[in-house]
């Protein structure tokens, strides 16, 4: 009886032991594959993206660290409370 017992215990570990190694296929699986589609959704790109929001943000951000004030033509559209985050990484990165 003792020895039945000891089997069907090694046998959940081993289910167990199993069960992880699935799961780290799986979460590699889905890591690879969405790295896959950037790298697919680079080819052509030969610089980064700017979405007319993303100069909105940093402009506020610089004149909010003490720098220029931002010129916009009217066509952005963001959230004001966006660039006050990012004043301490204008701060670290301003180049005079």
């Amino acid at each position: 009886m003792k020895a039945a017992e000891t089997d069907t215990g090694s046998g959940d570990d081993l289910n167990s032991s199993r069960s992880r190694a699935r799961w780290w296929v799986v979460v590699a699986f889905v890591v690879t594959s969405v790295a896959t589609v950037h790298l697919v959704a680079l080819i052509g790109n030969q610089g980064p993206v700017l979405y007319s929001d993303a100069l909105g943000y940093l402009g506020n951000a610089r004149f909010l660290a003490g720098g220029a004030s931002p010129t916009f033509d009217g066509s952005f559209s963001y959230s004001p409370g966006y660039s006050v985050l990012l004043v301490p990484l204008y701060w670290f990165t301003e180049r005079s």
